[in-house]
């Protein structure tokens, strides 16, 4: 599964039409922090569609906002890359 074309894009897409933001859907969009385009309450409500989209697909919950997400150095909600490797992880580790 392509986690960035299957899962991200269309959440971001979804977004960028309701909240008519102006990005380019790119694997180093910045998501969440300096210079994103999400605040925290957008971030909230993007990763919950971002959860709905991974159970649609994949029969799977997980739960993306964790503690330990919350805690990590890096944080996995920077970039559409840093989140695709971070569902992968939890997709992995969820079988």
């Amino acid at each position: 599964m392509n986690i960035i074309e299957e899962i991200i894009y269309p959440v971001l897409q979804e977004f960028k039409e309701e909240e008519e933001f102006d990005y380019e859907l790119s694997p180093e969009l910045k998501i969440f922090g300096d210079g994103a385009y999400f605040d925290s309450i957008t971030l909230v409500r993007f990763v919950i569609a971002v959860q709905d989209k991974i159970s649609e697909l994949t029969d799977k919950t997980l739960i993306l906002a964790t503690p330990q997400a919350m805690s990590r150095s890096n944080s996995p909600f920077r970039t559409v890359t840093t989140l695709s490797e971070y569902i992968d992880e939890l997709l992995a580790e969820a079988k």
